[in-house]
């Protein structure tokens, strides 16, 4: 693309050492950089990109997107090389990135979806539901990046904007018709998302996380009522959890069209005569006069939320009800989201992603209420807190724990730079009198201590870290994976 074509939606750019060049891409890492493309200079949350400058250059780039300030010097030392000068260098990126890329992505219908629990099942819900319909779709989220023909491990959630894009043109090129995204709190502050149009967002909850990044709650939220805020009149709808007192606050700051839905509350979709079982999750849903049954092997009440997340969303897009039904009751499971990862004797023995206060209590009260339908009598849980983030959340856990757990085994879970012993000592500051804790640092002993401590008539819970494949220490990154730790401790039995 011509760099006049390009610019054309950055406000006040100023063009140094001007030609009308060709672009063949956009960079703002100056080590992936392919010669004959633009360097962005972006100011991170740790890092100043002005100074990879060189690098870039030095590396092919065609171009230099700098700030407005810096621009003037930056012509004169590299007076063969293209500068721009721009006022806010993100802004102009992400003017630029939409330029560049959205003929390239025509067709490919995004979808969003954020909250602090549930935003990847409900994504594998919405995916399972649409390719019963027959479409083909791709998933950018916390396990992985996927769509036919690829799939790969993710590194964030939500990854930077222009890897956004890279993506969105692999599935619009293997012919993916809808893109369902997890949209992070952290993205959204970002501006990682920033100039996508969301055919539809969805929100799931808030409780209490990453406040060591927001700093507090009302930041937190603030950050992800920015999607919908954001989204486009005539072309978005919400699909908003009325049941959350925090879906019902977007609801009246979201000026897009909206389909809520809930349990509780008043709701577009409702969910009714809910059975819940240790095997499959059962329950009507009711659309104004319309009531459908589903059947899922998804378990606990949270799950339901979830369901109903993903059948209104594709309500929205007029998909059929028999595609509804079909897709959620061939999703058996999400990797590392309530699932059955082995047996001793009769045990059953769970890995779950809960690392929130929240979705922790969720899981636990599901648990507890599973206890009595097949007649177990513990429950034994397993799960730590992570180091560098939320310290408050970790008594509050500890306290979540001590309740619905017969038997806590605390341990590591990436204490990053911090001592393990350390984030322990804060998780047991919430415990109830009286609360059996046990401390086991190494995630595989104290695996291994649940599970041997475990009877026939017992349940082990073991939560955090779910799908993750790695455990992060200040000093190494140790591979790791709480349910191939299962296997193995089972198969030394």
């Amino acid at each position: 693309m011509r760099l006049k074509k390009l610019l054309a939606e950055v406000k006040n750019a100023k063009v140094y050492n001007l030609e009308n060049l060709d672009i063949r891409g956009i960079s703002t890492d100056s080590r992936q950089l392919g010669e004959g493309e633009i360097f962005i200079a972006l100011f991170g949350h740790s890092y100043d990109g002005h100074k990879f400058i060189n690098d870039a250059i030095n590396n092919g780039a065609a171009g230099v997107v700098a700030d407005i300030v810096s621009a003037p010097e930056l012509s004169r030392t590299f007076p063969d090389i293209v500068i721009i000068g721009v006022r806010d260098t993100l802004q102009a990126f992400i003017a630029i990135a939409r330029r560049f890329y959205q003929d390239k992505i025509k067709g490919l219908k995004l979808i969003a979806v954020t909250g602090t629990n549930g935003k990847t099942t409900v994504t594998y819900l919405i995916q399972s539901i649409l390719e019963a319909a027959g479409f083909k779709t791709g998933i950018i989220g916390t396990i992985g990046y996927s769509f036919p023909g690829h799939s790969e491990v993710s590194h964030n959630t939500t990854p930077g904007l222009n890897e956004v894009y890279k993506l969105f043109l692999k599935m619009r090129r293997a012919g993916v018709d809808f893109c369902i995204m997890e949209v992070s709190s952290h993205a959204l502050e970002q501006d990682r998302v920033g100039g996508l149009n969301f055919k539809r967002a969805v929100f799931t909850n808030i409780s209490r996380d990453h406040l060591d990044y927001h700093k507090n709650f009302a930041n937190y939220f603030d950050a992800k009522a920015k999607l919908f805020t954001g989204l486009k009149k005539d072309f978005a709808k919400a699909i908003i959890n009325s049941d959350d007192p925090y879906g019902r606050k977007l609801l009246k700051i979201s000026k897009v069209d909206k389909l809520t839905y809930g349990i509780l509350s008043p709701a577009d979709i409702k969910a009714k005569d809910v059975r819940l079982s240790a095997k499959k999750t059962g329950f009507l849903i009711e659309k104004g006069n319309r009531t459908f049954a589903i059947n899922s092997r998804l378990l606990g009440l949270h799950n339901i939320y979830n369901i109903l997340a993903a059948a209104a969303l594709t309500l929205s897009l007029g998909i059929d009800l028999r595609y509804i039904i079909k897709g959620v009751s061939r999703l058996e499971n999400v990797a590392g989201r309530l699932e059955l990862a082995g047996k001793k004797g009769k045990a059953q023995i769970y890995i779950d992603y809960a690392h929130t206060p929240g979705a922790l209590k969720a899981l636990l009260e599901f648990f507890s209420s599973l206890k009595k339908l097949v007649h177990k009598k513990r429950i034994i849980l397993v799960f730590g807190c992570g180091g560098e983030r939320d310290k408050i959340k970790r008594p509050q856990m500890g306290k979540i724990a001590s309740i619905f757990a017969d038997i806590t085994v605390l341990t590591s879970d990436n204490p990053r730079s911090e001592d393990p012993g350390d984030i322990i000592e804060d998780i047991k500051k919430g415990r109830r009198k009286g609360a059996r804790f046990i401390a086991i640092e190494d995630r595989f002993k104290a695996i291994e201590k649940a599970i041997k401590e475990a009877d026939d008539d017992d349940i082990v819970l073991i939560a955090g870290k779910g799908h993750e494949r790695q455990q992060i220490f200040k000093d190494r990154i140790e591979e790791f994976n709480d349910s191939c730790a299962v296997r193995q401790i089972l198969n030394d039995l």
